[in-house]
């Protein structure tokens, strides 16, 4: 019976406790085939053998770093071939002497071992060590070999391993505040990796009114409500590897400003102009005030005469004796001043006949001139157009006469 050839032992990466073979059956009819197996010498026989459709075997439970001799006899009808005969060394158990130094975990590897670590932990650069994975977003664990982080970063944190912290903008402020915004400004960083800031603007129901970014230190912000109270924060944004990131948010409440408002100062009326420039004269009212005067008895109105000349005529018409039968008495207007009747002319004899009645003849006497010369002095003592001033004043003269 010939025997079996090609014996070959096969690399075993899963374990240092086992060998793996193959070989090339002869051409005859095979019915089985026996392995024996040993240190020294094949003393312990593989079980169950291989049936006759085989063409590899597997011996576990071996000692690591240990050379084995293994025998392989082929069984035909009758007879049994020589064996084939092969010598091979299980792997060499690393791990088995203080862990191969590694921190975590050790697994032997043909030829080798590797170091391994735990979830949470990444494989540091000595390939023995384990340290603390990066600060990945939403608190996932990191790849335990890369050390990446699948989901990123979580704010405050940089860099591939998420292993670099990142501080927030400084000095956030706010200036320029109007009835329609504002301008934030805080101080640029000076990390390399920094790519830009990120500038949120919402109300207090957190209802986002801007969202931009921007490679400035400085954002304008518009569009905004009068008196209305705003969060805004700003973030730095990096890129670091190929790996992006950002900052915690600097925060800082603001509020715009009230919509201004323009009251125009009243423009003065020509009735306070009048009085002033009233109270502020000192000479006679001007001839261009005139005033219309009314018979006591019928509808004649006489022509209007100049102020002076007829305040004068008041006077001498109250004072005279041949007058005071005649003409009307005094009387006050609705607004307090002075409304006494009289006829048209004192000094003339042409008259002039009112409507329905004749005309009144109006003569001076030696007295009414000394009154005359008397009102006249009055009239230029007098600087006021109050009649009742007017009066006293004639009281004062009619007793010195």
């Amino acid at each position: 019976m010939s025997s079996s050839t090609d014996l070959e032992f096969l690399n075993v990466t899963e374990t240092t406790s086992m060998l793996k073979f193959t070989w090339v059956p002869p051409d005859a009819a095979v019915t089985g085939y026996r392995v024996m197996y040993g240190q020294k010498g094949a003393t312990e026989q593989l079980s169950p053998s291989p049936g006759p459709a085989d063409r590899s075997a597997v011996i576990e439970g071996l000692q690591a770093g240990t050379m084995y001799k293994v025998e392989i006899i082929t069984i035909g009808v009758r007879r049994e071939s020589l064996p084939l005969i092969g010598r091979n060394a299980t792997e060499p158990d690393e791990c088995a002497t203080v862990n191969g130094r590694c921190d975590h975990i050790c697994s032997n590897i043909p030829g080798g071992y590797r170091c391994l670590c735990r979830n949470g932990f990444v494989l540091m650069t000595d390939a023995h060590g384990c340290g603390v994975c990066g600060h990945c977003q939403g608190g996932k664990d990191c790849d335990p070999m890369s050390g990446v982080c699948s989901t990123g970063c979580r704010d405050g944190w940089k860099s591939r391993l998420c292993n670099k912290a990142v501080g927030p903008p400084m000095d956030l402020a706010v200036t320029d505040i109007t009835d329609e915004g504002f301008k934030v400004t805080w101080s640029p960083s000076p990390d390399l990796e920094l790519e830009g800031y990120r500038v949120e603007v919402s109300g207090l129901d957190m209802v986002t009114a801007v969202n931009q970014s921007t490679a400035e230190a400085s954002l304008p912000v518009v569009g905004l409500s009068p008196e209305t109270d705003y969060v805004i924060r700003v973030t730095a944004l990096f890129s670091s590897g190929g790996w992006r990131s950002q900052s915690e948010a600097a925060t800082i409440l603001t509020e715009t400003a009230a919509v201004p408002t323009t009251t125009p100062a009243p423009a003065d009326t020509n009735e306070q102009t009048s009085q002033r420039t009233s109270f502020l004269s000192t000479q006679p009212a001007t001839s261009t005030q005139q005033h219309t005067l009314e018979a006591v008895k019928g509808d004649a109105v006489t022509p209007t005469v100049d102020a002076s000349t007829e305040q004068r005529r008041r006077l001498t018409t109250v004072l005279s004796p041949s007058l005071s039968t005649t003409a009307g008495p005094l009387g006050l207007e609705n607004d307090g001043g002075f409304s006494p009747t009289y006829p048209s002319s004192t000094k003339t004899k042409n008259t002039k006949a009112s409507r329905g009645r004749p005309p009144v003849v109006s003569i001076a006497t030696p007295v009414d001139q000394g009154l005359g010369h008397s009102m006249d002095s009055i009239y230029a003592a007098s600087v006021s157009s109050n009649p009742q001033d007017v009066l006293k004043m004639l009281a004062q003269v009619s007793h010195t006469q």
